[in-house]
């Protein structure tokens, strides 16, 4: 069979139009494939602001036209690209696994100055929504907190990296999906622009923006492959290799997006993931009515019965109220980030704490926190952040192959009797001493756990009230001490302690 696949001409739309033949070759080996790449209109017209235009397929309604007309059997896109609504006569039957749905922030290392002297940082981006999402929320990531001012650009990813390094911009923001589809392509075609992109990232600091303060575009990261409707034929070549998973999901957002209208010019990001212990959805945004969206949450969550309960049955009713430990400092030189062999590592903090003051300067390869909390922490104390697992815990994997290399070895900073996971060091910073006067939970029947060594004292102290207590954590290490210790029925999962206690109060 010979099966002819379009896209876009960028090296982006040939690299993904590569992996889906490739997908398809591994189950169809006999399968002759012929490319047809061309420009879309929106590639030619460079002239419209995506901020401005209410057209819906930029780039996609050339295709569109083509696949109608038999040019080609199945086109490849960015699903993002793609109008929410339905189109006559073509259907997205099929995806492949989604890449990293999260924007990166570029920033010139040259602006560190600017940044840490709250001076005015233009940072150039091609979405309304991150403008929108990002206006008052990028500046606490940064250390300084510089003003922010966004400046619209057009064009493909080594394009956009130009015009940041040779003009006046100071940051860009781009689809880290994008970059990392670029640098991991292994054709030969693309070496000479994965060399340009890696000079480029050497003169820049970076950090994957969180998916809590700025939700991607509906679908970002994800691929669609479109076909004529009446080719059944298609339909079941391409079944095989088409991630399920990825589908709903990319499907799911866009319906969420529909609801509101659709289109390049709305300032709404929505991601929905998919993990053990429920599905996330991350929805911030604006609507063309006005309307302020500002959610986050886990559909396992819902609560009802003896999970719901009263302001003086919860602890803590303050996060504040939750004090078991002190925390005493353990001295440590820099040495201790090296690899035996003298490389640097990639850090985990747990906390903000944790980071001592004298390993600020430190050049890490990698700096991530386990949430906002700890990286709006550190930005404070002028310390460069990378990203964070946005509170869904240390599982929740970094994604930083292609940006910085494959062979990252990473240390987590905890104390001294934190939660060890296998195959990543722990270095104690700190060491947790007891309170005298703990909190008393007698006559508690409901908590929120901020970390397992609380809950561990909390239940030498008060073994009953934990005993027919409902407990609640996130879903990071806390609950992996929680479960050694309590019933299914007993421990439910929350993205926050906010969460929590707006599902459990009645």
């Amino acid at each position: 069979m010979r099966l002819r696949i379009a896209s876009r001409q960028s090296d982006l739309a040939r690299i993904q139009a590569y992996r889906v033949a490739q997908s398809l070759k591994k189950n169809y080996s006999d399968l002759e494939i012929e490319f047809i790449f061309r420009e879309s209109f929106g590639d030619r017209r460079l002239d419209i602001a995506m901020e401005s235009s209410e057209e819906k397929g930029l780039f996609t309604q050339d295709f569109y036209e083509g696949l109608l007309g038999g040019e080609y059997d199945l086109v490849v896109h960015s699903w993002k690209d793609l109008p929410v609504e339905e189109r006559k006569g073509s259907a997205v039957v099929a995806s492949l696994p989604r890449a990293d749905a999260r924007d990166l922030l570029l920033l010139k290392k040259t602006t560190r100055d600017k940044c840490r002297h709250q001076a005015l940082l233009r940072v150039l981006s091609s979405s309304p929504r991150r403008a929108h999402n990002l206006e008052d929320k990028l500046t606490l990531l940064l250390p300084g907190h510089p003003k922010i001012e966004f400046i619209p650009i057009r064009g493909n990813i080594p394009t956009r990296l130009k015009k940041l390094m040779e003009g006046n911009a100071d940051g860009l923001i781009i689809a880290k999906a994008a970059l990392d589809r670029l640098l991991g392509a292994p054709e030969p075609e693309f070496f000479s622009m994965q060399k340009r992109i890696h000079d480029y990232l050497e003169e820049c600091d970076w950090c994957v923006l969180p998916l809590s303060l700025n939700p991607s575009a509906a679908a970002q990261g994800a691929l669609a492959i479109e076909i004529a409707s009446h080719r059944q034929d298609l339909r079941e070549l391409l079944e095989p290799i088409n991630c399920k998973e990825t589908f709903e999901l990319a499907q799911k957002e866009r319906e969420r997006l529909a609801s509101y209208g659709g289109g390049c010019h709305q300032k709404i990001g929505v991601t929905i993931l998919q993990r053990s212990y429920g599905r996330i959805e991350f929805l911030r945004g604006l609507t063309d009515e006005g309307e302020v969206l500002e959610s986050q949450t886990l559909s396992d969550a819902d609560l009802n019965g003896e999970w719901k309960t009263t302001e003086n049955s919860i602890f803590p009713s303050d996060p504040k109220e939750s004090n078991w430990f002190t925390r005493m400092k353990i001295p440590l030189s820099e040495e201790s980030l090296l690899s035996s062999d003298g490389e640097r590592r990639a850090v985990w903090v747990s906390r903000a704490e944790s980071l001592p003051h004298e390993w600020e300067n430190f050049n890490f390869r990698a700096l991530w926190t386990s949430g906002i909390k700890s990286w709006h922490a550190l930005a404070r104390r002028g310390v460069w952040v990378n990203g964070c697992s946005d509170s869904m815990g240390e599982q929740e994997k970094p994604r930083l192959e292609q940006l910085i290399g494959d062979n990252l070895r990473w240390v987590k900073l905890s104390h001294l009797e934190g939660f060890e996971q296998e195959a990543v060091e722990l270095i104690s910073t700190y060491q947790l001493v007891p309170v005298a006067d703990a909190p008393n939970i007698k006559g508690k029947t409901h908590f929120f756990w901020m970390s397992g060594s609380s809950f561990l004292r909390a239940q030498n102290l008060f073994p009953e009230a934990i005993a027919f207590g409902y407990h609640a954590c996130g879903p990071g290490n806390t609950y992996r001490v929680l479960e050694k210790y309590l019933p299914s029925d007993r421990l439910k999962v929350f993205l926050s302690y906010e969460d929590w206690r707006r599902l459990t109060l009645i």
